[in-house]
């Protein structure tokens, strides 16, 4: 499962896996910095399982390798996982990243959490 693979830097910086917003979406959460940029996960959720995850960032590389790790994360797995991961967990996945990276992986954490409670609130609307 993608979860728990190693990832090749080159991959996540020149082709990165999960950059754009997936078809048919229905939540996103939003972190961002005045000083630094932004970054939106974007979640498709289905059967109470996120089928298909995306991001757009303008923080650059780092940006576009921890956009990616996240998704790769979340992908086959309850919204609500969100909350369970940890910068240091997902960073490990692809060794080389700068530390300017870790910073950069909270802000996309912060999103994906975002996007995990709209999503969780759209299936409890869905249901009532």
């Amino acid at each position: 499962m993608e979860r728990s693979r190693l990832m090749d830097l080159d991959e996540l910086l020149f082709d990165p896996p999960h950059l754009g917003v997936p078809h048919g979406a229905n939540a996103f959460g939003q972190a961002s910095s005045e000083r630094a940029g932004f970054v939106r996960i974007y979640l498709r959720v289905a059967d109470g399982v996120v089928r298909d995850a995306g991001f757009l960032t303008d923080f650059g590389a780092a940006g576009l390798a921890c956009g990616s790790l996240v998704c790769g994360a979340l992908h086959g797995a309850p919204p609500h996982d969100a909350a369970s991961l940890r910068p240091n967990d997902l960073l490990a996945r692809c060794p080389g990243l700068d530390a300017t990276a870790g910073r950069i992986m909270r802000f996309c954490l912060l999103a994906a959490r975002r996007a995990s409670i709209m999503a969780e609130r759209e299936t409890a609307d869905a249901g009532s």
